[in-house]
């Protein structure tokens, strides 16, 4: 059942369409200003409104399919996995941690504040390397969730 709810949140928001404030902002700005990762250069990064590793996250999948959709879908399918995969690692009662979570910060996460949850799954990530004992990769994700938006970094 853990997996098939985590399936069903991703697909949920993945498959979403013009659902949440922020969506409209983040469509309109993938549509208009993001181009293939073949075509993006460094004025892009330099001079882009949002941080280098959402535009870079961005421009990837527009790579590969030009529609905002897959753009969702990739996203909810890195937050949601690697939020269950906290959840099974470091939490005895994953259906509580999973019900919590669908209740209070799912919405906001898939379907408001992408950049910020994506900033949030790199220090997840980063936890839990320094929990393995690996500082310099934590380290590294620690400095990627920062290159997301700066505020939650903070």
């Amino acid at each position: 059942w853990y997996y098939f709810i985590m399936v069903v949140l991703i697909c949920i928001a993945g498959f979403r369409y013009n659902l949440g404030i922020d969506t409209f902002r983040y469509q309109k700005y993938y549509e208009t200003s993001i181009t293939p990762i073949y075509d993006l250069t460094l004025s892009d990064l330099e001079y882009s409104r949002y941080q280098p590793l959402y535009v870079i996250l961005c421009s990837l999948c527009k790579t590969v399919v030009s529609d905002f959709w897959f753009f969702q879908l990739i996203h909810a399918a890195l937050v949601n996995s690697v939020i269950f995969y906290f959840f099974k690692k470091y939490t005895k009662y994953v259906f509580v941690a999973v019900c919590l979570y669908s209740l209070s910060i799912y919405l906001g996460y898939n379907m408001e504040t992408m950049r910020a949850s994506c900033a949030v799954v790199m220090m997840l990530l980063g936890y839990d390397q320094f929990k393995e004992g690996r500082k310099i990769l934590s380290l590294l994700f620690f400095i990627a969730s920062y290159l997301f938006p700066l505020l939650v970094s903070l």
